[in-house]
Parts: C-alpha cells; structure tokens; sequence
C-alpha cells in the first residue's frame, strides 16, 4: 500500500469520526428540543448540525469515489470503503430524522403540556445508542456492538408501548389526533435512529471480525481458543477478559490472591489435561488500586468511589493511530466501568468446591476516563473503612506489603510492590511509571476526606503490570508453585 493511499485510508477514519460526533450532536439536541427547554433555539442548532452532516457526508463520498477510482482497493481496503459507504448513509438519515424530530417539537410545544416519560426514555436510549456506536467505531469495541445491537429491541418495545398508550388517549378524549400523530411520529423518528445505529454498529463489528480474524461472538471464540491450547497440554497465561469469570479459572495478582492458583485441579480435571490449564490477570485498570485493598485487609476497606485516567495505549493505540485523543478526553471507555467495580470482587473472593466466588465487599463505584497519555493509568480514589486507620498505619502498610514473588524473589517481582511519595505533586505519569522497571505502583496524595474516611491517588504502568509484566510475574509464579513444568 502507497504511502499516500494509507494517509486518505486514515483520513477517512478521522472523517467517519467527525460525521458520527455530529450525528451524536444532531440526537442530543433534538431530545432535547422534545422536552421544551429553549425549544426554538434548540431545534434550530440541530437543523444547522443536518446541514453540517449532509456536507460532511458528501466529503466522505467524495473521497470514498476517489479511493476507488484512483487507488483500485481490494480484499480488505475495498471492504473498508465500501463499509464507510453503508455507514455515511446511515448517518446521514440519524441526521435527517432528527431534523424531523426538531421540527415536529415546535408544533407539539404548542399543542400539549408534557411529552409522555415513555417517549423521553426512548429518546435517551436513542442517544445512547447512536453514541455508543460512535465509540464503538473509534474504538473497534465489540462489546459496545452488541450493546447498541440489544439496545435497539428496547428501543423497538418502547414505541410499540408509545403507539397503544397514544392510541388509547385519542380514543379517551384525553389527547387530539393531531398532536397525536405529531407524538406518534415523533417516537417512530427516534425507534428509526435506532435502527440506523443498529445498522452502524453492525457494520463496525463486522469490520472488526474480519480484521481480527474472528468469526461469531469474540469472547466465545477467544475462550474456545484458549481450551483447545490448554488442551493439548500447553499452560496459558491470559491477558484477555474472555476467561476472567470461569468459575474454575484463576484471575490473579501475584502478590494479592495466589491461594486462586488451586482451583487449576479442578479445572483440568473438566478440560481432561494432565499439565495444560488456563490462568488470567485481571483488567489493567484495577491494578493502580485493588492492591490496596490487600495491604488494608485488617483495617475492613468498604466504600471506594474510584475514577480511572486511561492511556490510550489501553485501548491499544498509539496518537498517530488516534489523532482525536491529542489534547482531548472521552469521559467514557466500553465495559470498563464494570469491569472496574466487580473485578476486585473476584480477587478478594474464595474457593469453595473448586470454583472462586466473589466477595460481596466492598462496595466499588467508578468512573473510567480516556486521557491524552500514552502509557500509565491513574486512579482518583475515596475509601471508608469498618476499623478507620491512621495515616501512617495506611502508609506503613503499603510500604511494608509484600507476597509471594517477593519472598520467593521471583526475576519480574518488584522488590517493592507498593510505594508512598511524599510530595504533593506526585505520583506523575512522566516521572513515576517505570517505577520498579514498571512491575511497582505508586501512591500519593493521602489526606483525609470530608465525606469518606481517606482519599489518594494511584498510578500503575498499564502495559507493563497492568498486561504483559503482570501476566509473565503470574507464569514465573506458578512455575515456582509447580504448575508449570517441562513436558
């Protein structure tokens, strides 16, 4: 591939962005415009984004005919264009259909005194819809796929719910035809936009599929994978979410819940192995705060209210391969938020019958940002205790904690895990990341709170303790506890 052409292949990729935020833009303010909150200024600010839509979508028409007809794309280029074709028409109607919604919404203010709730949960579900398939194509995000997918059956019941409940107000008397028919449209623009985002969201995960090389659901087939490796006797140590919460598979960090390593036994005796078994670490994004929760077990950790800053190299990318993040947030990553809160359950949790269950405490809530760094998450975190420590017991805890790789002096253990700096400013991505060659995790900021007992800020390399270190520490691990062995 030229040079040139992989340069109007990326920009393509900006463009689609740029069409799907002004699509997200367009739905935002024609749910708004519903509901009567400065309509008029509001319906006119989403005609003016269709006009943008409808010049950007001849944009990417444009190059998408020059691409074609210049560059003569095949097998996978050729698929992408021809995606990016299907995508711009969709949006293009998401654009139009929420100019209608505008539109009627300055007849229907005039007309009645309060939409029904049924139409503004659809609305919201609508824009939820639209901008989770957004993210989900910048992201080559599967799982927001299939949520944007689901969603649309909500969205599908909820005007079908609309359609009786207006129908059954016109023949009481309670509501006129006409405005009626102005709501009735109204829903039937919003369940459409639904389906344009259905469509969009389809189109990414089939793009997403053929780039990977997957086919059928990816968690399925990646755990399917997986089994067969073990299954021919070969240990695995997985970075991937797709085994994370096999009851009979250990989710581990080194230093935090070794004792998750037996239920291995049980495990092969289901995949019939003798040596080959699957083991994984968990998401990147705990690691810069779950460990705390080991070092503080006697002190009852019970409430955190936690927020992540994600690099970018999280969702596997690079600014060149994502310009939009320069100088830029997205205060939204797919399926973190969850992962975030319930992970940490799992490592805290205990066998019971050859299978890990979940601890029921404490009590994670989270919110997980994407920021302009390339390397490193940082975690804003709010703790409540059952027995409140000092600060300097906190303190003495974490400098002092160790596990197994350090009492076994395992090659990738840190010789410190966990460490606390003093200075205001600190910890910081440029200057703390590499901390014990990037396997330690930094602390600071320590103060009380006025709503939760304490407050501070961790950091942890994502790439590095958070992915490969952390899942090669796991292998050394289970190689000196004699899981792994020489064939």
């Amino acid at each position: 591939m030229s040079k040139y052409f992989e340069r109007q292949l990326e920009e393509l990729h900006v463009q689609l962005i740029t069409l799907g935020s002004y699509c997200e833009k367009a739905i935002s303010f024609s749910a708004k415009a519903i509901q009567k909150v400065q309509n008029e200024e509001i319906a006119r600010q989403v005609f003016e984004t269709d006009r943008d839509i409808d010049a950007k979508e001849r944009e990417i028409e444009n190059l998408c005919l020059s691409l074609l007809l210049h560059q003569h794309p095949v097998a996978r280029d050729l698929r992408e264009i021809s995606a990016a074709l299907k995508m711009v028409s969709d949006m293009e109607r998401i654009g139009d259909q929420a100019a209608d919604i505008a539109d009627l919404s300055l007849y229907v203010a005039k007309n009645t005194t309060a939409i029904p709730e049924t139409i503004t949960q659809m609305a919201e579900d609508t824009v939820r819809m639209v901008t989770e398939s957004v993210d989900a194509f910048v992201k080559s995000d599967l799982e927001l796929c299939r949520n944007v997918i689901d969603r649309d059956d909500v969205v599908d019941d909820a005007f079908n719910e609309i359609k009786e409940k207006l129908a059954d107000m016109i023949y009481g008397g309670n509501l006129d035809a006409k405005t009626g028919l102005d709501l009735l449209m109204t829903a039937k623009y919003f369940e459409r936009i639904g389906d344009h985002a259905e469509n969009f969201a389809d189109f990414t995960k089939t793009e997403i599929k053929h780039n990977t090389g997957l086919t059928g659901d990816a968690k399925e087939e990646i755990k399917k994978i997986e089994e067969e490796y073990a299954k021919t006797e070969t240990p695995v140590v997985s970075n991937n979410s797709a085994h994370r919460w096999t009851p009979d598979v250990p989710m581990v960090i080194p230093e935090v819940n070794p004792e998750h390593f037996a239920v291995i036994e049980d495990q092969k005796k289901r995949l019939g192995t003798t040596r080959g078994f699957i083991a994984v670490k968990p998401n990147c994004s705990i690691q810069s705060y779950a460990p705390c929760l080991a070092a503080w077990k006697e002190f009852g950790p019970k409430e955190l209210v936690v927020t992540t800053y994600q690099a970018i190299s999280g969702a596997g990318k690079t600014f060149k391969d994502w310009p939009e993040m320069v100088e830029n947030i997205i205060p939204f990553i797919g399926g973190e938020e969850e992962k975030s809160e319930q992970e940490p359950l799992r490592l805290f949790g205990k066998v019971v019958d050859g299978k890990i269950e979940k601890a029921t405490a404490p009590l994670i809530t989270t919110q997980c940002i994407r920021v302009p760094v390339l390397d490193g998450h940082t975690a804003a975190v709010f703790v409540n205790f059952e027995k409140k420590p000092t600060k300097e017991e906190i303190i003495d805890r974490w400098e002092n904690f160790k596990g197994l790789p350090q009492e076994l002096n395992l090659p990738s253990a840190p010789k410190q895990f966990i460490r606390y700096m003093e200075e205001d400013n600190r910890p910081q991505v440029k200057l703390d990341i590499d901390f014990e060659n990037g396997m330690g995790i930094s602390m600071g900021r320590l103060r009380e709170d006025t709503m939760f007992d304490y407050k501070f800020v961790g950091l942890s390399h994502n790439t590095v303790r958070g992915a490969a270190g952390g899942a090669v520490l796991c292998a050394e691990l289970l190689t000196a506890q004699g899981y792994i062995t020489a064939k």
